[in-house]
């Protein structure tokens, strides 16, 4: 890639994760004009300011009132950011558009050649997206259900590259690692499944971010840790690298496939799941992904006693950044990416 590329990214800042996306592009040789913000802890001065939200949203169908009393503290700087581009971005990939005010994203687009978005939800769980979709240039989704909604094109997520460390012969504990957010649907199968592991002598790394306000009885948790301040993903990449097993746990409000499933993937790690969309990619392989179903439970401990089977590179290459950026950007050369059908 030309070092005299240019490209805007904006994303929510949560877990550092758009950290890793800017070093990433500047390896590649981009210009990074980064206007991402912390959007996921915005409470309202008031009742009267949520009341008016409300109104906004119901009576006037203004469903971007919110975003802009979320982005008013930052909103001075990124627009100064965009205005100082001289010339033209190549560029701008907004992941979350919908958590940014319409005017930000307009803006943006007028200043680059080609405006990409990712929406790394569903597009029903924060349905205002649906207002944006028509400003971009590219607009991708990760789930199936999703691609019948007109102008949306499909990729899955993705996993960074990363010098992986020289496996020990022998580990010291087997560790089974999950983190995620809590989520009151998912919290029965989760606990029930860290008792499971932990008794195939699996010790369990289950952390669970608990937002403000959220309590839960530690005691109904044994083998769950809750914490309420967000680790780093470079921090999560690193017991990713340590785990020898990772877990995941469906999030009931889409079924695309998470970061974990990428990660598991590209760091050679056998992955158990409930998600059973995962076994019609061309990357599954029953020795490396076991998917949870009713009560297979009894099953789980033959899987973990295969060994892994290594996928070839080129369909791990596939699912790697390098090649997701070129995709999304529609800068040959690249794999295409595409959901099953």
């Amino acid at each position: 890639m030309s070092s005299s590329k240019r490209i805007i990214i904006g994303l929510p800042t949560t877990f550092d994760f758009y950290k890793i996306i800017a070093k990433h592009l500047r390896e590649k040789g981009f210009e990074v004009i980064d206007i991402s913000y912390q959007a996921h802890d915005f409470k309202y001065k008031n009742f009267s300011q949520k009341a008016y939200n409300f109104f906004r949203k119901i009576f006037l169908r203004d469903r971007h009132y919110k975003n802009k009393l979320r982005f008013r503290f930052f909103e001075n700087g990124a627009k100064a950011r965009l205005m100082r581009i001289k010339g033209m971005a190549d560029y701008a990939l907004f992941i979350r558009a919908d958590a940014y005010p319409r005017s930000v994203i307009q803006l943006a687009k007028s200043k680059s050649k080609k405006l990409i978005g990712y929406q790394w939800d569903g597009l029903n769980r924060f349905k205002a997206i649906n207002d944006y979709i028509t400003l971009f240039d590219r607009f991708f989704v990760f789930t199936t259900t999703d691609l019948c909604t007109k102008g949306v094109l499909p990729v899955t997520n993705f996993y960074f590259k990363k010098e992986l460390k020289e496996k020990k012969a022998e580990q010291d504990a087997k560790t089974a690692f999950f983190v995620g957010s809590y989520e009151k649907s998912r919290m029965g199968i989760i606990n029930s499944f860290s008792k499971k592991i932990a008794a195939l002598h699996y010790t369990p790394r289950f952390h669970i971010f608990l937002p403000a306000g959220r309590r839960v009885l530690q005691s109904d948790y044994e083998y769950i840790t809750f914490f309420s301040e967000r680790i780093s993903y470079e921090q999560y990449l690193e017991e990713t690298e340590e785990a020898t097993v990772l877990v995941d746990f469906l999030n009931q409000k889409h079924t695309g496939l998470s970061f974990r499933t990428f990660e598991a993937l590209g760091y050679d790690k056998k992955l158990i799941t409930d998600n059973e969309t995962v076994t019609q990619y061309d990357f599954y392989h029953p020795d490396n992904i076991f998917i949870l179903s009713g009560n297979n439970w009894e099953q789980l401990e033959s899987f973990l006693q295969k060994p892994y089977c290594p996928i070839s590179r080129h369909i791990k290459e596939k699912y790697a950044f390098d090649n997701w950026i070129n995709y999304v950007l529609d800068e040959p050369p690249y794999q295409e990416i595409n959901l099953p059908k």
